[in-house]
């Protein structure tokens, strides 16, 4: 699409920015490809971001602009995440996690589905019982098993470095910090940097020897070479053993958008873990 220096036409809808250059030449490009992934390669711009924009489209618009079937994991939905680690030594594990999502549509419809599955290795490469602290670093591999059609999944593989952060706190708090990037093998889609921390306490209930910990989790994320800022959620969220020895344990909450707030909709998030190290999934239940 030939962009004109002199002269920017933008489309206010709602009493807000509903369409100009950029959104309109997305458009265009999905028209031309019939594809969202398509028209986002071209524009050198990553798939979730696409979506963003094409979901704020609908909205400022009576009727859709652009119609497919679902979005991704920052639209409206609900994601359940199934992780499985194993311990590989002292030092070392590998987790494997399957997400469950629920997708609602731009009309309203929800479809659900397995999304991209993720198996990584993490290693610790420095800890200290008496201060309480652990540094670790890793690698992830994000696999495209989604549907990208449903939108439940990004269509490329995925390698994500990461680096992580752990430190007691005292009366019981924690604190984690977990950095890396996203870097798609589909060259044509921009890299990503991440980066989130998350401070909690953990409550021990005795009786039944289950831990909760509630905790509040910052996520920021930014597009490595976009035009667009850094995207910023906010994430309260709970996270409850369920077994005596508590190598079993599930986590729920809420992703809120810091910002970008209308293109990016409000997301629940859950996940269940099992620790094999600890034991099987029927053990550790009793006294």
């Amino acid at each position: 699409m030939t962009r004109y220096r002199g002269l920017t036409l933008r489309v206010l809808g709602k009493g807000a920015p509903a369409i100009g250059p950029g959104k309109a030449e997305l458009i265009e490009r999905i028209g031309e490809t019939g594809s969202i992934s398509a028209a986002a390669r071209a524009m050198g711009m990553s798939y979730r971001r696409a979506w963003q924009l094409v979901e704020a489209l609908n909205r400022d618009f009576r009727e859709p602009v652009v119609t497919t079937a679902v979005g991704t994991g920052d639209s409206a939905g609900v994601v359940n995440e199934f992780v499985y680690e194993q311990r590989l030594g002292a030092r070392s594990q590998f987790e494997i996690a399957v997400p469950i999502e629920a997708q609602q549509s731009a009309s309203a419809a929800w479809h659900g589905g397995i999304g991209d599955i993720a198996v990584a290795v993490k290693h610790v490469l420095a800890h200290s019982l008496a201060r309480g602290s652990i540094l670790s670093a890793g690698g992830e591999v994000v696999l495209p098993t989604g549907s990208e059609s449903r939108g439940l999944g990004g269509g490329t593989t995925v390698f994500e470095p990461f680096v992580a952060f752990g430190q007691i706190l005292p009366r019981d708090g924690f604190l984690h910090v977990h950095a890396g990037a996203e870097i798609p093998a589909d060259r044509d889609a921009n890299d990503e940097a991440y980066w989130r921390a998350a401070i909690g306490k953990t409550y021990v209930q005795h009786r039944f020897d289950r831990a909760w910990s509630p905790m509040i989790e910052l996520v920021a994320a930014h597009e490595i070479g976009a035009d667009e800022g850094t995207q910023w959620d906010l994430v309260p969220q709970m996270q409850v053993t369920l077994s005596r020895r508590q190598h079993v344990m599930v986590n729920g909450g809420v992703r809120v958008p810091l910002n970008d707030r209308g293109e990016r909709g409000m997301q629940v998030i859950a996940y269940f873990l099992w620790d094999w190290f600890d034991g099987g999934l029927l053990e550790g239940w009793r006294r």
